[in-house]
């Protein structure tokens, strides 16, 4: 492909993350500790520092408008906003914990009890009525 039949395309998305994280620690992160992984697919993956979540995309109810913050001279406590965007794509991430794969097996074996007494005689009960 060479560059005069190269396309961008651009899209606006809100970002909702949901989970525990350090809500400070969000606003000290710089663009370099971020990455986005699979923006493309139904799963995309976010890092932010030790953090990564697991999105889907969803369309919102209504519209996201984007504001920016002016700065302003004088003292007054009234904020001042410019329009920036809107969109109506939302990409909602949950927070995801990684665990190695050997650890993910034992987990659920531990977690995964036999079948209950009680459960085992319901279908016994069943097989012989029958």
């Amino acid at each position: 492909m060479n560059e005069e039949e190269w396309e961008e395309e651009e899209h606006l998305v809100v970002v909702k993350l949901q989970g525990v994280i350090d809500n400070e620690f969000l606003y000290r992160c710089e663009s370099s500790n971020c990455r986005l992984l699979g923006i493309d697919t139904d799963e995309p993956v976010l890092q932010i520092g030790n953090y990564t979540f697991l999105g889907e995309f969803k369309e919102s109810l209504g519209t996201h408008v984007l504001f920016e913050e002016l700065e302003s001279n004088d003292s007054s406590e009234s904020k001042q906003l410019k329009y920036r965007y809107k969109t109506t794509k939302t990409l909602e991430m949950t927070r995801a914990f990684l665990v190695e794969k050997g650890e993910e097996k034992e987990k659920k074996n531990e977690q995964t009890p036999g079948p209950s007494s009680d459960a085992q005689e319901h279908q016994e009960q069943e097989h012989i009525e029958e």
